[in-house]
């Protein structure tokens, strides 16, 4: 019998991932890129750990395949897999914060380029932010494809809210994972064939960029898989291959930063080592109870913080410096102040929306569902 496995150190990794997330792309707002003239020991350290936005989206990706492919898959072997149960769980999961992150995104946006109009950052002229354009996406017909999970494949990400583009790909694979496992798994010809068909149509209309990063996301399923076939090391040996795994996390992330790994494995090679992360993390013993408190409130937050970060840290860009500039004192001050509002408000966000989850998905299944019975708690 396999010992009970513990999801603390899971929460400190999302936790971690979506504060680096902010974190970095606040502060490519406020500063230039890292340069000659900003030499100080502690100013590249900054640099450094404020510069994986898209790495700690790949972490993001193998926490979600491990978490959404475990629970698919022993609903599917215990013969209590409902897609319509399924389709409940995900999208009220996904709309509760998306529908009014997209509102709140207009409202934004639309502040922001009334009062900040020939700020660089509303003017597209940082080009190392891309193309944000707020002004340019904030549409109705873009609104309802990001509400329908169809940007990056039919249009923009809305408004200024670049990191919708994620969000994307973590639908469809949703919609593709439970389709493609019963494809090789389900025991009747037909059914595997349509599901098959399914996948494979899903994946041509999605396109070539996300159909590649379902492979990142299907590591978190090979551990899934491994974790149920093979019997796991002690807690303490599967806390020592932790600590080697976050070890050998930091060595992949400053040879990606030294670009050390070739650009077309970099994602592999990190979410690999994610994979292993994950699977001695699972098994290893639990973080101490005061710091799982902090750790479930910055995961808890997690999806909120991803979601309405962006437009919040352009607005305040905007409002505190008009574009970027070189790193100082005064202006990292500004920028730790930017960061404390954008918490303060994704937390009266989250309370509004994002932690009313479990009501509202009992009450719609209560709906859809009367045939059973559902916990409002």
């Amino acid at each position: 019998m396999k010992p009970a496995q513990n999801f603390s150190w899971l929460d400190l990794i999302r936790g971690m991932a979506a504060l680096e997330v902010c974190l970095s792309h606040l502060r490519a707002m406020f500063f230039l890129p890292h340069g000659e003239k900003q030499g100080s020991i502690l100013i590249s350290l900054f640099y450094f750990f404020t510069g994986f936005a898209h790495q700690a989206v790949i972490i993001f990706f193998v926490l979600s395949g491990f978490l959404i492919s475990r629970s698919v898959y022993f609903s599917y072997l215990n013969k209590k897999f409902s897609f319509k149960n399924y389709s409940i769980d995900r999208l009220t999961r996904l709309w509760i914060v998306i529908l009014p992150g997209l509102i709140l995104t207009a409202i934004v946006d639309h502040l922001g380029l009334s009062m900040f109009p020939g700020s660089a950052i509303y003017s597209n002229a940082v080009p190392f932010l891309g193309d944000i354009s707020p002004g340019k996406y904030l549409n109705g017909g873009v609104f309802l494809g990001n509400v329908f999970f169809l940007q990056t494949i039919l249009v923009h990400t809305f408004g200024s809210n670049y990191p919708l583009w994620s969000l994307a790909n973590e639908f469809w694979y949703y919609v593709l994972f439970p389709f493609t496992l019963f494809a090789f798994i389900d025991g009747r010809l037909m059914r595997k064939s349509l599901f098959g068909i399914l996948a494979l149509a899903i994946l041509i209309f999605v396109g070539k960029a996300i159909a590649l990063y379902f492979l990142v996301w299907l590591i978190g399923f090979v551990i899934v898989i491994i974790n149920k076939r093979v019997t796991p090391f002690t807690k303490q040996w599967n806390y020592l291959l932790l600590i080697a795994a976050g070890i050998s996390f930091l060595i992949v992330l400053f040879l990606i930063r030294i670009n050390l790994i070739p650009d077309s494995l970099k994602d592999l090679v990190l979410a690999l080592v994610t994979g292993v992360m994950v699977y001695s993390a699972i098994n290893a013993p639990e973080i101490p109870g005061g710091i799982q408190r902090f750790t479930k409130f910055f995961s808890g937050i997690s999806y909120s913080l991803y979601i309405i970060h962006y437009p919040l840290a352009i607005l305040l860009s905007a409002c505190f410096i008009q574009k970027p500039s070189f790193f100082g004192a005064k202006e990292f001050l500004l920028y730790v102040l930017a960061f404390l509002i954008i918490l303060t408000i994704v937390f009266v966000f989250w309370f509004l929306f994002e932690s009313r989850y479990i009501q509202l998905r009992a009450y719609i299944k209560t709906r859809l569902l009367p045939d059973r019975k559902y916990s409002m708690k």
